[in-house]
């Protein structure tokens, strides 16, 4: 049996921050894993001091599954910033100095003191009291070739119909009306029709 929730659902409203906590099933306890970023971690630990023992409490990290014939690689691991100096620049020696110190061992001590969302190149600041096996997030390589590579080659206004025909057909499955392999394949065909720039929805399945 496949079970499918999706992550801030449009529209949906809360009475409590404790609710909002507790609507993530593995947070709350009702799932064994969730595949999610390491905002997850921060998620968790806030909602360990506000939810008590409501709140997931053995956990760990491992690595996104992987291909088999490419076992060290991985799409879901992304290089956030990439600093460079512009071979015209007047002053290739300041900029040089500023690179070797934003990728030095004192900004990552600096910098490990404060929570932006992303973990640093050098991993010998990154704290963690309860021994987490963060070292996860750095096994697998990016992968060269991902599926964000032609993102630049789709108009604009393609790429937000088909997030939308994702968004409607995941919402169908989460209701109910219809199975999670019903779902990706009307997202595959509607999503073609649009690449193909026909655009329009696939007759509703027989039920």
């Amino acid at each position: 049996m496949v079970a499918l929730w999706v992550k801030h659902r449009l529209n949906q409203s809360y009475g409590t921050y404790e609710e909002y906590l507790l609507q993530d099933p593995f947070i709350s306890g009702k799932t064994a894993m969730s595949i999610d970023g390491n905002s997850l971690i921060a998620m968790i630990k806030e909602a360990q001091t506000v939810l008590g023992d409501k709140a997931v409490k053995n956990w760990d990290v491992v690595t996104m599954p992987v291909d088999p014939q490419n076992p060290n690689v991985t799409d879901t691991t992304s290089v956030d910033q990439i600093l460079a100096i512009d071979a015209q620049s007047p002053n290739v020696e300041a900029a040089w100095t500023f690179l070797q110190y934003v990728n030095g061992d004192e900004f990552a001590r600096v910098s490990s003191k404060r929570n932006s969302g992303s973990f640093p190149v050098r991993t010998s600041y990154i704290a963690d009291e309860e021994n987490h096996n963060l070292q996860a997030f750095y096994v697998l390589a990016p992968v060269e070739e991902t599926v964000f590579k032609d993102y630049g080659e789709m108009p604009n206004e393609i790429f937000g119909e088909i997030m939308n025909a994702i968004s409607a057909e995941l919402s169908e499955a989460e209701l109910g009306n219809r199975t999670v392999a019903e779902a990706m394949n009307r997202i595959q065909d509607r999503g073609q029709l649009l690449l193909d720039g026909k655009g329009e929805r696939p007759e509703e399945s027989a039920e």
